[in-house]
């Protein structure tokens, strides 16, 4: 952990972040008082060692330390997963619908800090990485108890998409009210493989997702937190027709795309080529969507 002095006067600061919005007349984003805001910062984890003090808060000043850090050098924003699937004590839910208190009080803490230091969260409700790996383990495993058979159905089967979307409902009533929240991830970087091997189900499945987390924020707030689906940049290259769903699908307010090759990003040769690769997937990618709208709506 960083060695890092918290001004003790960021804790009388309590106030309620403004949330952020897609500006009116520009590509870019905007607070809703009018502010310019631009998020800068990383994806990160509540169990790589940073984030790590938070749970069942053995280190809670540490994790402080750390974010006052972050946000006195630039960050504006972290991209976190609700749950952290290469372990067995990080699930938010156990057994499905059950949501786990040690990881409730996690999230509270974080929101919380974040409000404090003004820092916010894009926020994505499942860890597909290791919940693909591990899929074995997971609680939504139907072997386990919970509603799918088969990770290659994710997103075709009809109580998983239940269950998705009383995560998301559960997470929009919890901590929906706060401006920490700069937006939903609505799924992490969505692929073939969690349907089957079929692109034509995104459109589907984003719409249906982005209308009722919409609802269920506007039911509680009266407005909604923006929305995005993320890729993995390489799967453009077999599917470009997926971009139309990350680039063009109206209910999405912006674009996430992960700029990075399994291979490369493990084993690189050299930092050159993988760059080289990289610059390649941006333009790839850029080229995709040129002829669309802006990539923020």
């Amino acid at each position: 952990m960083l060695d890092y002095q918290v001004d003790v006067s960021a804790r009388e600061k309590l106030v309620t972040l403004p949330w952020i919005q897609v500006a009116p007349d520009a590509p870019y984003f905007i607070t809703d008082t009018g502010a310019n805001w631009a998020p800068i910062g990383q994806n990160d984890a509540i169990t790589w060692p940073e984030f790590a003090g938070l749970f069942r808060r053995k280190n809670y000043a540490a994790v402080e330390n750390h974010v006052a850090y972050l946000v006195d050098h630039g960050v504006t924003c972290l991209r976190f997963m609700l749950e952290y699937a290469q372990t067995e004590n990080r699930y938010l839910e156990k057994p499905v619908g059950r949501f786990q208190p040690n990881m409730l009080q996690l999230w509270d803490d974080l929101f919380a800090l974040c409000e404090q230091y003004g820092l916010r969260v894009l926020l994505t409700p499942y860890d597909t990485f290791w919940m693909w790996i591990r899929w074995k383990h997971h609680p939504y495993n139907k072997q386990n108890g919970g509603t799918c058979a088969k990770r290659s159905r994710w997103l075709l089967c009809p109580e998983t998409l239940q269950a998705i979307k009383n995560r998301l409902t559960f997470a929009a009533e919890r901590w929906g009210r706060s401006g920490a929240l700069f937006a939903w991830d609505l799924w992490n970087e969505i692929h073939p493989a969690h349907a089957e091997n079929n692109t034509e189900v995104f459109y589907q499945f984003v719409s249906e997702i982005s209308a009722h987390l919409r609802a269920v924020e506007m039911r509680l707030y009266g407005r909604t937190h923006l929305q995005t689906v993320s890729l993995f940049g390489p799967v453009l290259y077999e599917h470009p027709a997926v971009a139309d769903v990350i680039f063009r699908h109206p209910q999405l307010d912006f674009a996430t795309t992960h700029f990075y090759d399994a291979k490369t990003i493990n084993h690189p040769k050299e930092y050159r080529s993988s760059g080289h690769l990289h610059g390649c997937l941006g333009a790839r990618s850029v080229g995709t969507f040129a002829s669309a709208q802006t990539v923020f709506r």
